[in-house]
């Protein structure tokens, strides 16, 4: 494992060139705060500009200072000549002088650094094995509140996916080695990933959520190097910090699930003042800021009587194992059972000492928390010395359902029959403490490292606290009743329709045609799709940027996997789905840009907010991208195929 590895910090704050060293406690008078200090407000910047991979052009100084952020997870921090002055001097004028920062030390040419409205009380830096020229830089930050947050700033290197998922696997290791109890985490930066569900992302899932929906500029693109298309950037909460994310306002702007900036696009730039319109294309200029906030006051919804996941919803509606789940976040906190994407398939229980000496009673409990099925084949069980057991072909887990990976046949009790013996032969799982892993082709799905306070008593396994929650944190099962519970939950009840919890909606728009063909407004349309639960859509409303164009009659009910289409009149409606006419008798979608919103008559479902690029061509309509990818950004039909495809997929399949 990567140790640990603390650097002297230099720290100058108020200007009073004050060195600090970690350990040492900067209580330090906070003045002049732009914002409500309830608000924590999170900046991932690789925002470098010129042919020197620095700061000292100011475009990147300039659209940080218009973001006004509490933290900034900083990558390739150079500006000047890099002298504690120098460094100082850009902190103070970028930020103020009441910010502290900590910039990793030693030969690397692009370090990654942390800078932060309030006080660091610890930094330090983790060596990353994978590239020459950065770390991994954290900080420990005393927000306001009781809770200490745990920063980390990093560049995962620009190559195989593969690479960067052994940095994401040994960033993992590190944070569960050295991040205090109860800290919350954020991870941002630069991590070069390609897309959304790079192994990368999937390993870092274990310790932060990586769920949708994600941040977006103006047009919904959420992709931000320097070209716009794709996902390099990151800012990513722990659970607990997650269920505090609240909209992103800027200025006149509210950016429901954060903000991706790009001052080419952003609209009106005096939000962002002092930022130009040309400092996110200046020469050399690396990728685009990320932006979340959080609520640090309280989170704004009670419990609704399940165990708390920590799951964020997208408008009452939790993120259910779909990638990109993409529902504007209203910082709505529902226990609803379901983990969060990233973490459909989870390990939820262990039992490393069997009863007795017959090791073929050791198990793992493998749980899908999604809403949709899972094909495991191929997915393999580890402990810290092998593989132990490899799924076999067509093993495919339900949603809700859990299988049992048993240490050998002979211990699978008869009334299990979602039980399987380890294809190795055995588990080997060390009553001294071990690792369990379980992984797929594209890297580590979860895993989890005990030691001997899990496992030394006979027959009593390790279980997530609360059951089937895979943030939960894994306890001894006798503190939640019985000794174990292979196959059931921990208290006896079935997985599944036994004893989960009906699945919920998952209600986007995943097609707009704004553009009629011809002049026929009433061809305009808004397709709906259902991922989740069946919902009534009675009393839902679609509006544009003007007014609400529709309100769904009660008893309209969107069935799971099934779409909706609401026309602008009932002439241009063709047979053969499921469609509706706009109740006012219009859309009025503008081919100049527009925003659609559907909502469900007190919270907004989801948006999508477009440009004229989306909408200039007669009969062509924007949609998603991968199509039916709810939080995807929206693009041209005709990059999938066709014009237009209402009511089917965008390759005319049925939903």
């Amino acid at each position: 494992m990567l140790q640990k590895r603390v650097l002297p910090i230099t720290l100058v704050l108020l200007g009073l060139g004050l060195a600090c060293h970690p350990g040492t406690d900067l209580t330090l008078e906070q003045s002049g705060l732009a914002n409500d200090p309830s608000r924590l407000r999170v900046v991932a910047a690789n925002l470098s500009s010129g042919s020197g991979q620095d700061y000292d052009g100011g475009h990147g100084a300039r659209i940080l200072q218009g973001l006004g952020p509490d933290v900034v997870l900083i990558q390739e921090f150079n500006y000047g000549n890099n002298s504690a002055t120098d460094l100082r001097t850009f902190v103070d004028q970028t930020f103020g002088t009441e910010f502290a920062y900590f910039r990793e030390g030693g030969s690397e040419n692009i370090p990654n650094g942390v800078i932060s409205r309030y006080p660091i009380i610890d930094a330090g830096e983790w060596a990353d094995s994978q590239v020459p020229d950065r770390d991994f830089a954290w900080a420990r930050i005393d927000i306001p509140g009781s809770t200490h947050l745990f920063a980390i700033s990093v560049h995962l290197k620009s190559a195989s996916a593969s690479t960067q998922n052994a940095e994401a696997n040994a960033l993992v290791n590190l944070i569960r080695s050295n991040v205090p109890a109860g800290d919350y985490i954020v991870i941002g930066g630069d991590l070069n990933t390609t897309g959304r569900t790079s192994s990368a992302v999937r390993t870092l899932a274990q310790v932060v959520s990586t769920s949708g929906p994600y941040p977006a500029d103006q047009s919904g693109n959420g992709n931000t190097n320097a070209n716009r298309s794709r996902p390099y950037d990151w800012v990513l909460p722990s659970s607990a910090l997650a269920a505090r994310r609240i909209p992103v306002v800027t200025g006149s702007r509210t950016h429901t699930n954060g903000l991706v900036v790009d001052t080419r696009v952003y609209n009106p730039l005096s939000d962002l003042s002092p930022a130009r319109s040309t400092d996110s294309s200046a020469s050399g200029m690396q990728h685009m800021a990320v932006v979340m906030d959080f609520d640090l006051g309280q989170v704004s919804a009670p419990d609704a009587g399940f165990p708390d996941t920590g799951v964020v919803v997208d408008a009452g509606f939790p993120d259910a194992g779909f990638p990109d789940a993409g529902f504007p976040d209203t910082g709505v906190v529902v226990d609803a059972g379901f983990p969060p994407v990233g973490d459909a398939v989870f390990i939820n229980e262990i039992l490393a000492n069997e009863p007795g000496s017959d090791s073929a009673g050791e198990f793992v409990e493998v749980v899908n928390g999604g809403a949709s099925s899972v094909d495991i084949s191929g997915w393999q069980l580890s402990d810290a010395a092998s593989v132990r057991h490899t799924f076999a072909a067509n093993t495919v887990l339900a949603a809700g359902e859990a299988i049992v990976v048993f240490g050998g046949a002979s211990a699978i009790p008869g009334d299990l029959g979602n039980a399987v013996a380890a294809s190795s032969g055995a588990l080997g799982l060390s009553n001294g403490g071990d690792t369990v892993t379980l992984a797929n082709g594209a890297g580590t799905v979860d895993g989890f490292s005990y030691t001997s306070a899990l496992s030394g008593t006979d027959g009593v396994s390790m279980n997530r606290n609360p059951d089937a929650d895979p943030s939960g944190a894994f306890v001894l099962h006798t503190s939640l009743g019985a000794s174990s519970s292979p196959g059931r939950r921990a208290d006896g009840s079935a997985f599944g329709g036994g004893g989960g919890t009906p699945t919920p909606p998952l209600v986007f728009i995943n097609e707009v045609l704004a553009n009629e063909p011809g002049s026929v407004v009433a061809g305009e349309f808004v397709e709906l799709v259902n991922l989740g639960g069946a919902v009534d859509l009675g009393g839902y409303r679609l509006q544009d940027g003007a007014a609400v164009r529709h309100v769904f009659a009660s008893g309209t009910i969107l069935g799971t996997n099934q779409g909706i289409v609401v026309y602008g009149g009932a002439s241009a409606i063709p047979g053969g789905f499921t469609a509706v006419a706009a109740s006012t008798g219009g859309l009025g979608l503008s081919n100049s840009g527009d925003t659609v919103t559907l909502d469900d008559g007190s919270a907004v479902v989801d948006s999508v907010s477009y440009t004229s690029a989306l909408a200039g061509s007669d009969g062509v309509s924007m949609n998603r991208n991968p199509d039916v990818t709810p939080g995807a950004s929206m693009s041209l039909h005709t990059a999938l195929g066709g014009n237009s495809s209402p009511g089917t997929r965008a390759n005319g399949g049925a939903f």
